[in-house]
């Protein structure tokens, strides 16, 4: 590993280069192995060889610079180890410098030393892949790991951007009073704990395997959706939703915030804390905040763009559910405004 760091001892963008590159010579060698203490001194890898006792073993290395004299650092401080593996093209250079110190130490009739540079020109194997591919699976995977610690903060995101996203058509069409709005803001809290829920659960599912991913964060936005339609066909007294174009509006919104928003929420999160890297441990709280922010935001929007698409398409396929539904409005409307005429005149 970079600067000889153990798995057990990561710490920079250079440690976490060498666990990759440690990972990937395993997965393109499947025959040799980790060593069973991380923090072997001069070991990360063995070998079983028919015949041979103790094993083979090796030393995988990796520095972004390609430097020899830093590989050749290394080789000398680890000098126990049968195979010290460097990225595929920084082989030829590391080979070479040791051949230079074979032939300077043949001029000076140095036996020893040119015995030394003879065996570590030897030891020097290509691991199976690039320089460049060990760095782009380390961002890869860096970028795995931030969706991961971002996925939460999207899945609260579709709570929070379903209910505000209502609230504010509500607002918009000024039909919502400080009984309603107290109701929504339960409404609000079933939401937002519903995704922390189905969050939760997916850490039980395939050993987490889908926390983090686009398809976890699907998920649990279903499951928020599937909870804020039972809420809607609550409010529109249960199967007698079905008959309310209102409802299909809010489906329609409630689908778009969560596709949309959802999606825009976990990929804008994973780009900041890559774009963020260089702020260290801090890049994760960066994705997280954006992944908030996007998600809440992009998903208000979809809310009110599906509802508003929702309510164009029921107007065009389905007029007359419209009028029937309008002509109902206009009923309770007059029925409301005779009752009120009839208070008032009962207290004079």
């Amino acid at each position: 590993m970079g600067k000889g760091t153990k798995r057990s001892r990561i710490n920079g963008r250079n440690d976490l280069n060498g666990a990759m590159a440690e990972a990937l010579f395993l997965h393109k060698n499947p025959d040799w192995k980790y060593v069973s203490k991380s923090n072997a001194s001069q070991h990360d890898v063995y070998r079983l060889v028919v015949g041979k006792r103790p094993p083979l073993n090796g030393q995988v290395k990796f520095h972004a610079s390609g430097r020899p004299a830093i590989y050749a650092r290394d080789m000398v401080k680890d000098y126990r180890a049968h195979r010290f593996f460097v990225p595929d093209d920084h082989v030829q250079a590391v080979r070479e410098y040791w051949l230079r110190k074979y032939e300077a130490a043949k001029v000076r009739a140095d036996t020893t030393g040119a015995q030394q540079a003879a065996r570590n020109a030897g030891r020097v194997q290509p691991m199976g892949a690039t320089a460049d591919e060990v760095i782009a699976s380390t961002k890869k995977a860096s970028q795995y790991a931030a969706a991961e610690r971002n996925s939460a903060y999207v899945s609260l995101a579709a709570g929070v951007a379903l209910s505000l996203g209502q609230i504010g058509w509500d607002y918009a069409h000024g039909s919502i009073s400080a009984d309603q709005a107290a109701y929504r803001s339960t409404k609000a809290l079933t939401l937002i704990g519903t995704g922390v829920a189905a969050y939760a659960t997916l850490l039980l599912i395939r050993e987490g395997a889908l926390r983090g991913t686009l398809k976890g964060n699907l998920i649990v936005g279903g499951v928020v959706l599937l909870v804020e339609t039972s809420w809607n066909v609550y409010e529109h007294g249960g199967i007698a939703a079905f008959r309310h174009p209102e409802f299909y509006e809010q489906l329609g919104g409630s689908v778009s915030a969560i596709g949309i928003g959802g999606v825009a929420g976990f990929y804008s999160g994973v780009a900041a804390t890559a774009a963020a890297s260089e702020l260290g441990p801090f890049a994760p709280l960066v994705g997280a905040a954006t992944g908030f922010v996007v998600g809440t935001s992009v998903g208000i929007v979809a809310y009110i763009g599906g509802r508003s698409a929702t309510g164009w398409l029921i107007r065009t396929i389905s007029p007359e559910l419209y009028q029937q539904y309008e002509q109902q409005q206009i009923t309770a409307a007059k029925d409301g405004i005779a009752l009120r005429i009839s208070s008032a005149q009962s207290l004079k």
